[in-house]
């Protein structure tokens, strides 16, 4: 079923949340030099999404709906493509997630990237799920992302769109981010000195396997199985233990790469860093011996030495 529908239904949208998904729908972004709307942006964003993958493009087995056409003819553009098609697509059903998620919650809207998380989610309850459950599949999605946006505190980096805020020290992607290089110093001191040498900075790299849980650096079946750990520590009273593990995690790739890293100029490098394919399996070792090799001390006590 719609999600806007189901959320209505359910009594589950707040005065102001259907203000603004009424009020804010043509509400436009900017993209390069042009003003696209919102729908058009996660469209676009969504049409890119897992392009290695057949299953985002494949009919999702409900016809478009007359409710879907009267939620977006009027007030975003809809596909061309209900024109002419019966059936959605997991692209279709995808798209209308991300944006309703936009309207519902204007403060924080839509970022490119929050596709790369929300296409994880949704294929792994559609494929992952029950047959019998699959008509939820919409709305499982919508809550899970929701509550993953909103519990973690992605909130405050997707809303910054990104780099914007980023200079300043408070900014709470800066802080991880320094937390993670002082620990890369102290852990991978030759690779530390190796990035300094070349003006290899986090935001170059770690900036996005912080940002998108490392959904860009693997098949979304590894990817399921370091989210299973990863998200052990999602609920907000442990942002502080999952940020540490988004660290290790992170830590450990460096380690399975480092020599190579070690041997390359800047352009080997970046490729590396951004194109690397390490093995799930290696990854997740890595990241628990680091866990193993610090247990004792709390992760306050981790963060706290590296400010010193």
């Amino acid at each position: 079923m719609v999600i806007y529908d189901q959320l209505e239904r359910d009594n589950k949208l707040s005065e102001p949340m259907k203000q603004n998904f009424e009020l804010k729908t043509h509400v436009e972004v900017r993209a390069g030099q042009q003003m696209i709307t919102t729908w058009d942006h996660i469209e676009k964003d969504v049409e890119r999404t897992r392009k290695e993958m057949n299953f985002f493009s494949k009919s999702c087995g409900r016809k478009f709906s007359a409710e879907l056409v009267s939620l977006t003819k009027s007030k975003a553009k809809i596909s061309e493509r209900a024109k002419n098609e019966d059936y959605e697509n997991h692209r279709d059903v995808l798209t209308r997630i991300l944006f309703v998620f936009a309207r519902t919650n204007v403060a924080v809207g839509y970022a490119q990237g929050m596709n790369e998380i929300a296409a994880v989610l949704y294929y792994c309850f559609h494929e992952l799920g029950f047959v019998e459950d699959r008509e939820h599949v919409e709305a499982d999605t919508f809550w899970c992302f929701f509550r993953l946006v909103l519990a973690v505190g992605q909130v405050e980096q997707f809303k910054d769109n990104f780099l914007f805020g980023m200079n300043t020290k408070d900014h709470p992607m800066r802080v991880s981010l320094n937390h993670y290089e002082k620990l890369l110093a102290n852990i991978h001191p030759r690779t530390a000195a190796k990035f300094k040498e070349l003006g290899v900075q986090s935001d170059f790299y770690a900036y996005r396997w912080f940002l998108l849980f490392f959904t860009q650096e693997f098949d979304i079946l590894d990817l399921m199985r370091l989210w299973d750990a990863l998200l052990c520590f999602f609920h907000a009273d442990h942002k502080l233990k999952f940020d540490a593990f988004l660290t290790s995690l992170s830590l450990s790739i460096i380690g399975l790469i480092e020599e190579d890293l070690l041997k390359g100029d800047l352009n080997a490098c970046m490729m590396l860093l951004q194109r690397h394919r390490t093995s799930i399996h290696l990854v997740l070792d890595g990241a628990e011996k680091l866990v193993r090799r610090l247990r004792g001390v709390s992760v306050e006590e981790i963060f706290e030495k590296t400010e010193d």
